[in-house]
């Protein structure tokens, strides 16, 4: 394998782990880290469920996933919808792959 070669297969090398990571991280501004964002600007905290009752899921993501309104918290409801959307289309993949 020449230089040339070699010099073709690293560019190619950097710019697939470039748009793996670019992907990886596009998935951070997705409706549900939207929800999520939301409910930690409201206050809500990763295992305070117990501590005061604002806890990050149980007393705020998952009510806002099932259609309630929780204080100090305002969601769209597209936003709402696409990330249930998401949830669907992960789990249904996650049954095919057990399937097989």
């Amino acid at each position: 394998m020449n230089n040339q070669s070699k010099l073709s297969l690293l560019s190619l090398a950097v710019l697939a782990s470039s748009l793996v990571a670019f992907s990886s991280h596009a998935g951070e501004s997705g409706p549900c880290k939207q929800i999520k964002s939301a409910c930690e600007a409201g206050g809500y905290v990763k295992g305070n469920h117990k501590k005061n009752g604002k806890g990050l899921f149980v007393d705020c993501m998952k009510k806002i996933m099932a259609g309630e309104s929780v204080e100090g918290v305002s969601i769209p409801a597209d936003e709402v919808a696409a990330c249930k959307a998401k949830k669907e289309k992960h789990a249904a993949a996650k049954a095919a792959k057990a399937a097989s």
